[in-house]
């Protein structure tokens, strides 16, 4: 019984819920997520069509806005987002992705590695872009903006640095040499 109403929660219920349009639908998306993941500060903003899954180890600040149709997929471990987050359509935030190294079973049937990600205050990342954890942990620094269309590997440890590309490179700091911290390359 407690399968079948699993079932019936996030086949039906959560994806009504997700798709469901107007102010309405944005405030039912913000009760659901609170239920779910393991805290979400004060004024969040998730767009039409964006999903938490695996929500139980996300934790979320303050003035989050979610674009539509983005996905935070926890994997298990631990995201934690920042305060002032914001995304742009079609984001994904990944922590795991598939194995791949043993030829005697198909990838989906392997271990799927799983890592952390932290991202900092004030953060933007553009529209289409990926951030994916599974091989590593990665942290975001705070103030980082990240390009549209790029896609997230490793760390984007400049605070206030500016981040594009596939795979993302740092481009250059927001404000000029006097705030970076780290200027290393992927």
């Amino acid at each position: 019984m407690k399968k079948f109403l699993a079932y019936i929660f996030y086949n039906i219920i959560y994806e009504l819920i997700v798709y469901m349009p107007t102010l309405i639908g944005v405030k039912l998306r913000e009760i659901m997520f609170r239920l779910l993941t393991g805290k979400i500060g004060t004024n969040p903003k998730f767009g039409f069509g964006s999903k938490i899954l695996n929500a139980k180890n996300i934790t979320i600040g303050n003035n989050f806005d979610i674009g539509d149709f983005s996905h935070v997929i926890g994997g298990g471990q631990l995201i934690i987002i920042g305060n002032d987050f914001m995304c742009g359509q079609n984001v994904q935030l990944i922590a795991q992705n598939h194995g791949y190294s043993e030829l005697d079973k198909p990838m989906r049937s392997q271990y799927q590695p799983r890592n952390g990600m932290v991202i900092g205050d004030d953060v933007w990342i553009g529209t289409n872009s990926v951030v994916n954890s599974g091989s590593r942990h990665i942290t975001i620094a705070k103030g980082v903006i990240i390009g549209s269309n790029s896609v997230i590997l490793k760390d984007c440890n400049v605070e206030y640095g500016i981040y594009a590309g596939v795979p993302g490179k740092f481009i250059k700091s927001r404000f000029g040499d006097k705030h970076e911290k780290d200027s290393r390359n992927f």
